[in-house]
């Protein structure tokens, strides 16, 4: 109840942000929280797979001004 944002990118080590969406917004403990997926990639079929597991926002990595307003939108 305590978290009220995550945060993740799609490449990372180990485990990529497809499974880390999905395991969140599949959770019935979990799908609440907001995900939003800062990433350098941007194109439409990556933001189409990142809609269809229900994300809540998705930003690349230079556009930190809407990063900052979706964490506005999620935290305050």
């Amino acid at each position: 109840d305590s978290i009220g944002l995550i945060i993740t990118d799609i490449e990372m080590p180990g485990t990529d942000g497809y499974q880390v969406a999905s395991f969140i917004k599949t959770n019935s403990k979990l799908s609440h929280i907001p995900v939003v997926v800062n990433s350098s990639m941007t194109t439409d079929a990556v933001r189409g797979k990142m809609d269809q597991i229900g994300v809540d926002g998705f930003v690349g990595k230079t556009d930190i001004p809407n990063l900052f307003e979706l964490t506005k939108k999620f935290l305050l």
